[in-house]
């Protein structure tokens, strides 16, 4: 889902291919799932790309509309719902922030298991949790956008998602578990936050396309050694 409207209103002056011309960017954003940005008119290249501001989107006008026929269970104490199952036929996933007054607080373990239908899932910031494989096997999910909030991904909660190719990270992330992403071998690379202190063994086992991109300088003291699983990593990162 993108926007386009040429309303060309900032200028600046920059190389573009082999011209040189004045950037006219558009005065209304493009935007995806997770992040939104500015393009130039005049060549299309993209300036500003930044995170949406919250569910409904102050800077571009995103929207997040929760799927219907996802499945909650509220806990003993109704303090908390947790994301059981998805029974509809939609392909895109967009899981409820709240439920029946109640933050939507987890995903259970195995609650979207070889669920082939879904391309696409978007997590809300009020979820913490991202149960053991709660996405495992869920062979035709393209993007996974997690908002910020999103605190842990369990062992092997997107385990075999092969035709992966897109992961929108929170930076309120802290943990990782054991095969998150083992054997999503479609996914080109993976930007972690800074804040993220523990990561397991065999995070990105058989990621046979990635580049892990990391914004810590160095590995720190409680990522297992074999993490990465040998894949190209770059220290430092701090943007395109």
């Amino acid at each position: 889902m993108l926007a386009f409207i040429c309303a060309c209103g900032a200028f600046g002056f920059a190389a573009c291919g082999d011209k040189s011309h004045e950037h006219a960017w558009e005065t209304e954003y493009a935007y995806d799932e997770g992040y939104h940005w500015q393009i130039c008119a005049g060549c299309d290249e993209e300036q500003a790309k930044e995170k949406h501001s919250g569910y409904d989107c102050g800077v571009c006008g995103f929207v997040y509309t929760p799927t219907d026929e996802v499945l909650y269970r509220v806990s003993d104490d109704g303090t908390y719902a947790t994301a059981v199952e998805y029974i509809g036929f939609d392909t895109e996933l967009f899981i409820a922030s709240s439920y029946n007054g109640v933050p939507v607080t987890h995903i259970a373990d195995n609650a979207f298991y070889q669920n082939e239908k879904l391309t696409k899932a978007c997590i809300p910031g009020s979820v913490e949790t991202i149960g053991k494989s709660a996405f495992d096997e869920c062979r035709n999910l393209t993007k996974v956008v997690m908002m910020d909030g999103v605190l842990r991904i369990d062992d092997y909660a997107f385990r075999n998602c092969e035709s992966l190719t897109e992961v929108v990270l929170p930076d309120t992330l802290t943990s990782m578990g054991y095969g998150a992403f083992y054997l999503c071998d479609a996914l080109p690379k993976i930007v972690i936050p800074r804040g993220v202190t523990l990561i397991n063994n065999y995070a990105f086992a058989y990621c046979y396309s990635i580049t892990i991109y990391c914004e810590a300088e160095s590995r720190p003291r409680d990522w297992d050694l074999s993490w990465n699983y040998g894949f190209p990593v770059v220290w430092g990162y701090t943007g395109e």
